[in-house]
């Protein structure tokens, strides 16, 4: 004989309820399994709310992890820090070219360029846009599918409102430029959802990485060109001639030296002011998060 699971009154042999409380036996088992299985459930999704919350918590701070041993891995591998830099350079001028209609080729050190506008290169970037903003849109992306949206509008703006000259003023211009706003970039998508196709779960990781290295890279140079520590990079990749982006801004645009300094920091400090505000924004929604009653 047992006793009764919820007064302790002996149980009677072959008996179905308990003569004192009432209970029926094979029930209250039911119930009490039914109880104790809802509170290991509620404890086992505690727990993974816990993990979850720590996984947040840490990619909030991995940036600033990033930018704290970037410069650390800049003085150990100067080569690939180098060339990683110079990656997104060609890149920033590839993208002036491609948003003015223009075919471009980026490589490691230059970027070729068509000598002139393409109707054919404006309707093929434009279908990657509509392709990859939809993609995102549809996947609920939506930092990719603001990106896209806001490269649609400045397509239209270099294809359209700018002439062959200011067009070749970009050309040079987004070469620095693109350093700054490409690794900006890159450091801001690392808290975002890519599509599964693109495997962003492990490569932001690198992303963040190569965003905080090059825009370091980029802004300690201009900021120590600014101090009179650092000279202006004239010249190309190779050295020695007058075809690099700098004198292309001074002989063919008139710009000096100091105002390529002013605008280039003007334009970090922008890219700088950007990723603190995301960054500020993001902790802000973790603390919401954390303090939303579940």
């Amino acid at each position: 004989m047992n006793d009764c699971p919820k007064c302790g009154v002996k149980r009677e042999q072959g008996a179905i309820e308990c003569y004192a409380c009432g209970i029926i036996f094979a029930k209250y088992s039911y119930d009490v399994a039914t109880v104790i299985d809802h509170k290991l459930f509620e404890k086992m999704q505690q727990q993974s709310n816990a993990l979850s919350d720590r996984r947040q918590w840490f990619d909030w701070f991995l940036p600033i992890l990033a930018f704290g041993v970037a410069p650390l891995f800049k003085m150990i591998f100067r080569k690939l820090s180098w060339a990683l830099s110079m990656w997104t350079h060609e890149f920033g001028h590839a993208f002036a070219g491609w948003w003015g209609g223009v075919a471009a080729t980026p490589f490691l050190g230059w970027t070729n360029f068509a000598p002139h506008r393409s109707w054919y290169v404006t309707l093929c970037f434009t279908f990657l846009l509509g392709a990859l903003g939809y993609k995102s849109w549809q996947k609920k992306c939506h930092f990719l599918t603001l990106t896209f949206f806001c490269m649609f509008f400045v397509q239209l703006y270099f294809r359209f409102a700018l002439s062959e000259y200011k067009l070749d003023f970009m050309f040079s211009y987004l070469g620095i430029g693109g350093e700054f706003w490409i690794s900006t970039w890159l450091v801001m998508a690392y808290h975002h959802t890519f599509p599964k196709e693109t495997h962003w779960e492990y490569l932001r990781y690198v992303a963040l990485f190569v965003g905080a290295l090059v825009f370091l890279n980029i802004f300690t140079l201009w900021w120590n060109i600014s101090h009179g520590q650092a000279d202006i990079p004239w010249g190309s990749l190779w050295g020695g001639d007058d075809h690099g982006d700098m004198n292309s801004l001074m002989l063919e645009h008139g710009w000096g030296p100091k105002r390529m300094i002013t605008s280039y920091l003007r334009l970090g400090y922008i890219c700088m002011m950007l990723m603190g505000l995301h960054y500020l924004l993001w902790g802000v929604k973790l603390f919401l998060k954390k303090d939303k009653p579940s």
